[in-house]
């Protein structure tokens, strides 16, 4: 008996129409799939397949209260287990919202990759640092700088007098 109630692929436009939605890695198109990132928000139960690589949130995800771990010998299982548990879907639900709310609103990115940057600029930049470049010949002496303006939709400009400014004593 199989759980799959269709015999072709299923327009993304329809996924929201499904009680469980899954995530198989590989690609749909180049080199990536993207189809976890808008699994969170369709209100269905995630069942994630197990797989060796994460994603940058997969540390606060929870199996049992965000989705559900799968593999080709547990799925059925799985979902057969989940069915009939409305306690148990709804908090998977809501762990799925969760998931969405907290990672992929376009504020949550941002935020996420500010604080990457800030903690490479803690990391990397320090008092010693512009000491060497002011005796290195300064921001000139590190050829072309690109300044990423991540609020101006990525645009790219001279980072020179950004630069300037960090080596000023």
């Amino acid at each position: 008996v199989s759980l799959v109630s269709v015999d072709r692929p299923t327009p993304r436009r329809d996924y929201a129409n499904y009680r469980f939605v899954l995530n198989l890695p590989g690609s749909t198109g180049g080199s990536y799939s993207r189809n976890l990132n808008h699994l969170w928000a369709l209100g269905g139960v995630v069942m994630n397949w197990r797989a060796p690589f994460v994603e940058w949130y997969f540390p606060a995800l929870e199996p049992g209260a965000t989705h559900e771990e799968v593999d080709k010998r547990t799925l059925v299982d799985a979902v057969r287990a989940i069915e009939g548990d409305e306690k148990r879907i709804a908090k998977l639900v809501a762990g799925a919202r969760r998931v969405d709310d907290d990672f992929f609103c376009s504020a949550c990115l941002a935020d996420y990759v500010g604080a990457v940057l800030d903690r490479v600029r803690a990391r990397f930049y320090d008092d010693a640092f512009a000491s060497r470049l002011r005796r290195s010949g300064g921001c000139e002496a590190l050829g072309r700088l690109v300044e990423v303006d991540l609020a101006a939709s990525f645009k790219l400009r001279d980072a020179r007098p950004a630069c300037r400014a960090l080596a000023e004593p």
